[in-house]
């Protein structure tokens, strides 16, 4: 079954969507339709129906929202050097608890972040409670105590007695090994395999 639907009437048959396609999963018809290619490996990266200037194509694969248009004009270099040279990094926090429509709004923001072939094999654990938070810190701390990696991290912590700490790991399962993943809550808080 066809992972795309096309209009007929709103298609003008300029093939864009056929051209952006990364993994050549589509082609034009006889008609001069884009069509799925049998055997093809589409990644649902959504560039055929965002390229549409028409609105013809859509894809059963992907969110039924639309796609925002593409900027006609880009960050100069001195824009982009600016943003990225003023980035900086929070390292110190209120007791406030970040309220659960921005945390949501943020992780929605963060999961359209490319990822290879988008895979978006990503999973994003929020954890609101102190003491687990604490916990899961301790828990970070004991994976660098015994890699032997970042010991200046490990002296501050051990020293200031930071009480928090964001951490990611492409493979949690790294860094939390499976008896100290059970203890945290009694029980396995491992993100299932996709």
């Amino acid at each position: 079954m066809s992972q795309i639907i096309v209009d007929t009437d709103l298609c003008q048959r300029d093939g864009a969507c056929v051209e952006v396609c990364p993994y050549r999963a589509l082609a034009l018809s006889e008609e001069g339709f884009p069509e799925d290619v049998p055997e093809s490996q589409c990644i649902l990266c959504g560039q055929c129906v965002a390229v549409c200037a028409f609105d013809a194509l859509t894809h059963t694969g992907l969110p039924n929202e639309a796609f925002l248009p593409v900027a006609k004009e880009l960050p100069t270099p001195a824009m982009m050097d600016g943003l990225l040279m003023s980035r900086r990094s929070v390292r110190a926090f209120t007791g406030y608890p970040v309220d659960r429509k921005t945390l949501e709004e943020l992780l929605d923001v963060a999961r359209r972040a490319p990822t290879a072939i988008n895979s978006q094999n990503l999973h994003w654990i929020v954890v609101e409670d102190a003491a687990k938070v604490r916990a899961l810190a301790e828990e970070m701390m004991n994976g660098l105590r015994i890699s032997r990696v970042a010991p200046t991290i490990l002296e501050k912590w051990e020293k200031l007695g930071i009480r928090a700490m964001t951490f990611c790991c492409a493979e949690r399962r790294r860094w939390l090994w499976p008896a100290r993943r059970q203890s945290m809550n009694g029980e396995n808080r491992t993100a299932p395999s996709p």
